[in-house]
């Protein structure tokens, strides 16, 4: 019995000397902070400038995230963005990127126009969907035609060159049955002098533009759901990619089986 006391004696001396609290944090928990801690850091995806925007005109839409690295000429703007077709467009200021630079360019992109007869389209009766120009700067556009147009051209999807000062146009286009609220894939590429159009990864159209026009590197900006206002798309775009080179066909092809059944699963 005077052992077992002494024992017990032994054991409140040392608890009041150490201490001992319920509040104690316990090593998880310590853990699980640093682990949290360490998640927000890290290299973090860069915006783009933010786009200056006339008060006059239309504003544009969340300009979102796009994964771009000037130095490598690459942008892709990885997400689904819906147009209301009445005013709505993103906007991202003018970069080498956008420009044929050296008379090579690629743009890929999905587009699902949600009509075929777009409520705010150009006198003839297209909407410029995609482009970079205004007067004056004038480099490349993207056009799809209304179901009913002045040049009999019904749901034409064209990809348009310029001279600067917009005087001369090469193009290249395809034209086939549109139904709303189905997703395609077009594409466009610049080299040697040469432009071509892809539908779904495969070249529809091709032409020589030289010497009739002549590229620029203008300071408009990239416009996406209209090129100068005096049209807008109406519908959704995704996936939007732009290299300041020439992919391959089979490159363009690639990307387009890639991304299908990510469009429609």
């Amino acid at each position: 019995m005077g052992r077992l006391f002494y024992c017990v004696v032994l054991i409140s001396a040392l608890l009041q000397t150490y201490g001992c609290s319920d509040d104690a944090t316990p090593v998880a928990v310590n853990d699980m902070r640093a682990v949290d801690a360490r998640s927000n850091e890290g290299p973090q995806k860069t915006d783009m400038a933010a786009p200056r925007v006339d008060s006059r005109l239309p504003t544009p839409a969340d300009s979102g995230k796009p994964a771009s690295d000037a130095a490598l000429g690459f942008f892709f703007l990885n997400e689904v963005i819906a147009f209301n077709g009445m005013g709505d467009y993103r906007q991202y200021p003018d970069s080498d990127m956008f420009s044929a630079v050296s008379g090579e360019l690629t743009i890929l992109a999905w587009i699902q126009p949600a009509v075929l007869q777009f409520p705010k389209s150009e006198s003839v009766g297209y909407v410029n969907w995609m482009g970079k120009g205004e007067p004056g700067e004038y480099e490349w556009t993207f056009r799809i035609y209304n179901e009913d147009n002045a040049d009999k051209t019904p749901s034409r999807i064209v990809f348009a060159v310029f001279n600067r000062d917009g005087t001369k146009e090469a193009n290249v286009s395809f034209q086939d049955l549109l139904e709303a609220n189905k997703w395609i894939h077009v594409a466009a590429k610049i080299e040697g002098g040469k432009i071509q159009i892809f539908k779904d990864g495969i070249v529809r159209q091709e032409m020589i533009y030289v010497p009739d026009v002549t590229l620029g590197n203008g300071t408009a900006p990239l416009r996406i759901g209209t090129r100068e206002f005096n049209s807008f798309f109406q519908g959704k775009m995704a996936k939007i990619r732009i290299y300041n080179k020439p992919l391959l066909a089979s490159e363009i092809y690639a990307i387009y089986a890639a991304e299908k059944t990510q469009i429609n699963p």
